[in-house]
């Protein structure tokens, strides 16, 4: 994602869009982390024990 961003900023407002990529890219991915952090713990990625029992039989065979 970094890359992207340098040469937007680079683009968009030169020598300072590339000085401020590292930050705009470290707070892009800092909203990501949370977003997954919070849907993992709301139960959103929660599976069954009917479903991991499947998996692992799954995985035996």
């Amino acid at each position: 994602m970094f890359i992207p961003v340098v040469f937007l900023g680079d683009l968009w407002f030169g020598l300072g869009g590339i000085i401020w990529a590292l930050t705009i890219t470290e707070v892009a991915l800092l909203l990501v982390g949370l977003v997954m952090c919070l849907a993992s713990r709301r139960g959103l990625a929660e599976g069954s024990p009917e479903r991991a029992e499947a998996a692992l039989e799954e995985a035996g065979e």
